[in-house]
């Protein structure tokens, strides 16, 4: 089918229960609890390309963290960790945060000059100290940073885990999860339909939610088989 030039703009909100737990995350969410639970200094490093479930990782990790575990954890995002680490001092409260999470971190990591990196490797060596365990995760892998060797040094030192694509046997619960933030009900029979026709990848799936809520925009009809056919 041709491509559709698509006309939305409001993404819907990140929501923890909605993120499924599929074989190509669950052991990026399984290594990094167990390693927390062990109350002991470490660096993560999450990679994944854009669109492949990072912040929903994040935020699970967040709410099963702080609710389940009782665990005082920090979030911040990557624009808002630069601000957040030029007011740092190891001197203040930080001690009752025993995990910092940083997404989108490639957003602070290729936006800091070499020179800069001084709060950073405070930052990080207060983390050692006080064993804290501090969580990246990046649309880009490390060796792709532009920075200098004082920060790079602390980042050898970080475990990286990848988000894989998911196994077929999830495909039809994304596909669900997807689409019920999108205000889309998909049944048990579309779903079956889709996962035969669909890539197995998180973005290909999001993409093809897109053309077919503009599609049924489009031609004015609610979303049922044809649509949904007409969408691939």
């Amino acid at each position: 089918m041709k491509q559709l030039p698509l006309d939305i703009r409001v993404r819907p909100r990140y929501r923890p229960e909605a993120f499924v737990l599929h074989s190509g995350v669950a052991h990026c969410y399984n290594f990094i609890l167990k390693s927390v639970y062990e109350r002991r200094f470490g660096i993560f490093l999450v990679t994944a390309p854009t669109r492949y479930g990072k912040t929903h990782l994040a935020l699970r990790l967040y709410s099963d963290l702080t609710s389940k575990v009782q665990i005082n954890t920090l979030f911040k995002a990557g624009y808002e960790f630069k601000e957040w680490l030029d007011n740092f001092s190891p001197h203040n409260k930080l001690s009752s945060n025993k995990v910092i999470i940083v997404d989108e971190s490639e957003k602070y990591f290729t936006a800091t000059n070499p020179g800069a990196s001084g709060k950073f490797v405070e930052f990080i060596e207060s983390s050692r100290t006080e064993e804290r365990n501090v969580i990246f995760l990046s649309s880009m892998r490390p060796e792709y940073f532009p920075c200098d060797d004082h920060i790079m040094s602390r980042l050898k030192e970080a475990h990286i885990v990848s988000i894989a694509p998911p196994d077929d046997e999830s495909i039809p619960e994304i596909l669900y999860q997807i689409g019920r933030q999108w205000g889309v009900n998909l049944s048990k029979r579309n779903i079956s339909f889709l996962q035969k026709r669909l890539r197995r990848d998180i973005p290909a799936l999001e993409q093809y939610l897109f053309r077919l809520l503009h599609l049924s925009k489009v031609m004015g009809v609610k979303i049922g088989h044809n649509v949904i056919s007409e969408a691939l």
